[in-house]
């Protein structure tokens, strides 16, 4: 991030920043401030791009709760979070990071942004991935 995007965020910036503030608060998920510094540093990079992603609110929300399940699932099939193949670490931030991105995924749906079948098997899909990494 350059110096003055840090000390002059975008407007756009500023609103994702500010449904995260939302999203923590009703989340209530200590896998939140890993995901959120993940999506935090991705609007930081790409201002403009940011700018043609959020058009509206609905848009800004539906681009909030899919950035947080597309993160939360790559972090979970990265394996970092599991104990061994398969099994997440229960000590760990997998369990609350599996959390997150069906709490996220759920509002998607709450949104009509996808419909109730796509959740489902975007659940199912990660889990399958899940049995394959660790």
């Amino acid at each position: 991030m350059g110096f003055f995007q840090r000390l002059f965020p975008s407007r756009e910036s500023k609103m994702v920043s500010k449904l995260l503030d939302e999203v923590d608060e009703t989340f209530d998920n200590s896998a939140f401030p890993i995901v959120r510094e993940k999506i935090e540093r991705v609007i930081s990079e790409n201002p403009p791009e940011l700018k043609n992603l959020l058009k509206d609110t609905n848009s800004s929300y539906e681009w909030v709760y899919s950035s947080i399940a597309n993160v939360a699932g790559d972090m979970l099939e990265s394996g970092q979070y599991h104990m061994y193949r398969g099994v997440l670490n229960p000590t760990g931030y997998g369990p609350t990071l599996l959390e997150l991105f069906d709490v996220a995924v759920d509002e998607l749906v709450k949104l009509r942004a996808i419909n109730q079948d796509l959740a489902q098997k975007e659940k199912s899909a990660l889990r399958k991935n899940l049995n394959n990494v660790g």
